[in-house]
């Protein structure tokens, strides 16, 4: 056995909901973000029939500057019914992720399978996450502009 498998395989071991062929780098996730997406799925999995896919992890080009998929704690992801396969409305993929301790999230309405962007940065002051929209151009939008 190699190392990088021998990485994955530790890496995975806890792991209930994924497999690391579900991912472009399973070496090179963040170990934390990874249970966080675990939970995410079995939690919200006992709720609704639903699965999460995921569109990207691990990556250093194609993303913005500041991006947290370089450091390998964040996902491009859709939530799914389990059954239909089609997504979820995004106001509903949005309120299942916003009841975990993502510290960013990014709503993707115009995906072709609408979805979310969900990280593990760290939280900004008065314990905010980071929240953003990507409009229909291609730009990116921050929530929080509303809120303040």
């Amino acid at each position: 056995m190699k190392a990088d498998d021998l990485k994955i395989d530790l890496k995975f071991k806890d792991i209930k909901h994924f497999t690391p062929d579900e991912f472009d780098r399973p070496d090179m996730l963040d170990c934390d973000a990874l249970r966080l997406l675990d939970k995410m799925r079995h939690e919200e999995g006992k709720r609704w029939p639903i699965i999460i896919t995921i569109n990207g992890d691990f990556a250093i080009t194609g993303h913005s500057p500041d991006s947290r998929h370089k450091f390998g704690d964040a996902f491009d992801l859709v939530i799914r019914h389990r059954e239909t396969r089609k997504p979820l409305p995004i106001l509903a993929q949005y309120a299942m992720a916003s009841r975990y301790m993502w510290g960013g999230i990014g709503i993707y309405p115009f995906w072709d399978d609408p979805g979310l962007h969900t990280d593990r940065r760290p939280w900004a002051v008065f314990g905010r996450r980071a929240l953003w929209y990507r409009d229909k151009v291609g730009e990116y939008q921050s929530i929080l502009k509303y809120l303040s």
